[in-house]
């Protein structure tokens, strides 16, 4: 009788043996179908030396130029890292020149971040004196000749100097937001052109 019972609990137990073994089937095959994460590298896919990158307008006239001693692009994040760079604006017959230590450039060129010792020159014409400033960091944006920064920065454009802890420019250096804690030294008189 034992053996009679056993022979109708075969049938289960083999459908039991069964359901676990696709069970455990399933589970192994799904744990090998699951890649690693790939770990996204933060390495240069070009490297340049001593260049020079110009924009122009439409009419071909020069806008800016991009000088640097190397450039690093990045893929993972498209963005390149630029030793000693210098950029250069036509502006209008007075150019403006920005130089710092490094620059982080985003987006092809849209945003511009120079790092350590920033120095911004705006060459003196007939009217007026040559202006400068000096700042940790800047953020530009050449497409639209604007210019921000959150650090301290110091200004001079002849005798006149002026600090302040931020700054924002429209037109490159031609109209300016200075913001928190402003202060300055204006000398007496009206300054010469050329100073």
């Amino acid at each position: 009788m034992a053996a009679m019972n056993l022979e109708r609990l075969f049938p289960l137990l083999a459908l039991g043996l069964l359901a676990a073994g696709t069970v455990w089937l399933e589970r192994t095959s799904r744990i090998a179908d699951i890649k690693p994460e790939t770990v996204v590298r933060h390495d240069p896919d070009l490297m340049v030396q001593s260049f020079t990158l110009f924009r122009y307008d439409a009419a071909g006239a020069e806008e800016y130029r991009l000088t640097g001693k190397e450039l690093k692009h990045y893929p993972d994040d498209d963005t390149s890292h630029i030793l000693t760079p210098r950029l250069v604006f036509a502006g209008q017959g007075r150019p403006v020149t920005l130089t710092s230590a490094e620059a982080l450039v985003f987006q092809q060129g849209d945003r511009v971040e120079l790092q350590g010792e920033v120095e911004a020159v705006r060459v003196a014409d007939a009217q007026h004196a040559a202006m400068g400033f000096r700042s940790p960091t800047l953020t530009v944006w050449p497409n639209e000749e604007r210019a921000a920064t959150n650090t301290p920065l110091v200004m001079t454009q002849g005798e006149t100097i002026i600090r302040a802890r931020s700054m924002e420019a429209q037109n490159l250096l031609g109209e300016l937001k200075l913001g928190g804690g402003v202060t300055g030294h204006l000398p007496r008189g009206k300054p010469q052109a050329g100073q």
